[in-house]
């Protein structure tokens, strides 16, 4: 690609034969892969006093991420929202795969919110404070549609 505003165009290939599926965009203009560090977004000030190396990948409007960060022992009761996604995901709510450690069976979920570049803990159907994350640790992995 020698120019800026251009992309790979795969519009030559056949379309899905899939029943009810249409095609939006045959253009791959975007592709990135990086870090980022993901960081309390409850308005308490919380410092995670671990944080694992957090990546993406980015292929068109796609995105890629992981995460893992340990909560510091806190029983601020503010919601748990972690921030600092590579970028602002589209509208509508996507949710990743998460563990928490110390949940026992619990399903856990990172959800994040529409249009933004943060998420919630749930575990369950219940969103977690940061109480209810004090001392363990949250690893996440999933894909949503950025904006």
């Amino acid at each position: 690609i020698g120019t800026a505003g251009h992309g790979i165009d795969f519009s030559a290939q056949t379309a899905s034969s899939a029943t009810g599926a249409t095609t939006a965009d045959e253009t791959l203009d975007h592709y990135e892969t990086g870090t980022w560090t993901p960081y309390d977004n409850s308005g308490a000030g919380l410092t995670f006093p671990t944080v694992g190396t957090a990546r993406y990948i980015r292929v068109g409007n796609l995105v890629q991420v992981n995460f893992y960060v340990t909560y510091p022992t806190t029983s601020n009761s503010s919601t748990a929202i972690i921030g600092g996604l590579p970028f602002n995901q589209a509208s509508g709510y996507h949710f990743m795969v998460c563990r928490v450690s110390g949940a026992g069976s619990d399903t856990a979920m990172f959800q994040l919110e529409s249009s933004g570049a943060y998420g919630y803990i749930l575990l369950g159907i219940n969103f977690q404070t940061n109480a209810n994350l004090s001392g363990n640790s949250v690893l996440a992995s999933g894909t949503y549609y950025c904006a």
